[in-house]
């Protein structure tokens, strides 16, 4: 088609007049947004150190512009609005209560847990005439602006720990009618042991939710920690179902079910592209003694589990150590992190004396983006390894036929968490000193994924460096032979 410049003048003068008509509207309307803002506390969630890009004002947790212009909400709360408490919580069952009063929302939300207090979590249940948590207390269900610690201090060592039931932590659509985002949440100095199904999942999109020195140990259920962000809104407008269960339990009783049917992938207003992002951090934090389940209907084969892309999710400074996923006779891979399409940074890791197999301790499959730099792997770790640390396949023809890129990042460098023994950067020394060190940080060239960056190969472009290398002084002799010769 021919460009016509005339009617695109024409195009640029009625848009002019129209702008100029909207900007005194939108100029109004500009000046009283930025005084609300101006006006909203900022939620005081940080990585802990300082980073401002981890602290936002409520006003930027509002939901996604794609989002129903009204919450379909059908049970509003009424009654007087909770009062968090001055003093810590001693069970997890008043959090539940206290959070998911949706008046509370938008409001900085901060729980302490009890020191020294051993949180027992129960299981849920569902049949024809019941639905709900038994046998213990409800898991943590962290909303938008909240922060769950253990102590004052929020330090691991103050000993809170949440013990068994089905999900230690979980945030999943449903819960809550207006669980549409899980921004600025921060979960500090708790321990997670010995959980049924998962430790920690993952299952709504937000920004800044940072997991900080936590303990997650001595688990043998599907999964530790679980990424399967699927996104809220979608489930409102398209999947009524749920609506039919007046208990919210049940409505994620059927929610987890679809997700183990694959149901989820069969509706095409819910693909991963329209889903917003969980943008989480992992830092500072021990997986511990996690071990390979046996049984289960929905069996995850390693420690980190990312189900779909709609992740970016980093992991700093964390101590996996003694987890065990090498029983070949369960399956055809145990790793420590396996990623579908997200984006994982990796920084200052510390693998020790843990038990993998396959092609390597991290996979990255097709679509996946990545970094690295500073990790630190015990020879123990990549014996059972054709790779010793990330492999990335390019294509699923490749993934079929497990062909793999190859990235070896966890050798010659130190542990943040023990020093390595002596010369031996194959071992560290677990009798010294297990408290945090500063991680010497290895400068390494960034990797990304494989549709960007291929490994260096050797062709015509390092025959030429090689012989830029060569020194002319060492050329001089045949140069002056040839000027003889032509003379």
């Amino acid at each position: 088609m021919k460009y016509d410049h005339r009617s695109s003048s024409v195009f640029i003068l009625v848009a002019l007049l129209g702008s100029s008509l909207f900007v005194d509207v939108k100029a109004q309307a500009t000046e009283e947004l930025t005084s609300a803002i101006l006006t909203t506390e900022a939620v005081a969630v940080t990585d802990g150190e300082g980073d401002s890009s981890l602290t936002t004002t409520i006003a930027d947790t509002l939901p996604p512009t794609d989002a129903p212009t009204e919450a379909p909400v059908t049970n509003a709360p009424t009654g007087p609005v909770p009062v968090l408490k001055s003093t810590c919580y001693d069970n997890t069952n008043d959090i539940y209560e206290v959070s998911k009063d949706d008046r509370l929302l938008y409001e900085n939300k901060k729980f302490i847990l009890c020191p020294n207090t051993v949180y027992d979590i129960g299981i849920y249940r569902f049949n024809e005439t019941f639905s709900g948590i038994i046998d213990g207390q409800y898991p943590l269900v962290p909303r938008m602006n909240t922060i769950i610690q253990c102590g004052e201090s929020g330090d691991v060592s103050n000993n809170c720990t949440i013990r068994g039931g089905d999900w230690g932590l979980i945030t999943v659509p449903l819960i809550h009618e207006l669980d549409f985002d899980t921004s600025d949440v921060l979960i500090k100095g708790i321990t997670f042991e010995s959980q049924v199904l998962f430790s920690i999942f993952f299952g709504l999109p937000g920004t800044n939710f940072v997991i900080d020195d936590c303990v997650i140990k001595n688990n043998v259920n599907q999964g530790p920690i679980i990424f399967n962000n699927r996104g809220p809104w979608n489930f409102r407008r398209h999947l009524s179902r749920y609506d039919k269960y007046e208990d919210p339990w049940a409505k994620v009783h059927h929610y987890m079910n679809d997700l183990q049917a694959g149901k989820m992938d069969e509706h095409r207003e819910l693909q991963n592209d329209d889903i917003a992002t969980l943008h989480a951090t992992i830092k500072d934090s021990v997986i511990q003694n996690n071990t390979q389940a046996v049984t289960g209907h929905n069996l995850e084969f390693g420690i980190i589990t990312f189900r779909v892309d709609t992740h970016n999710a980093t992991f700093k400074n964390n101590l996996f150590i003694d987890n065990n996923y090498g029983d070949e006779a369960l399956s055809s891979i145990g790793y420590a992190l396996l990623n579908v399409g997200s984006e994982v940074h990796l920084n200052d890791n510390c693998f020790v004396d843990n038990s993998f197999f396959g092609s390597g301790m991290i996979i990255m499959n097709p679509g996946s983006l990545f970094d690295y730099k500073g990790n630190y792997a015990t020879c123990s770790d990549r014996e059972k390894l054709t790779c010793p640390f990330v492999v990335s396949f390019k294509t699923e023809q490749a993934e079929e036929d497990n062909d793999y890129n190859c990235y070896d990042n966890a050798a010659g460098t130190t542990c943040g968490y023990f020093p390595v023994a002596g010369k031996d950067s194959c071992n560290v020394n677990r009798d010294g000193t297990a408290d945090k060190m500063e991680p010497v940080v290895v400068v390494d060239p960034p990797v990304v994924t494989d549709t960007v960056t291929e490994p260096p190969s050797v062709g015509s472009s390092g025959f030429i460096l090689a012989i830029s290398n060569i020194s002319l002084y060492m050329l001089l002799p045949a140069i002056l032979l040839v000027a003889n010769i032509n003379a």
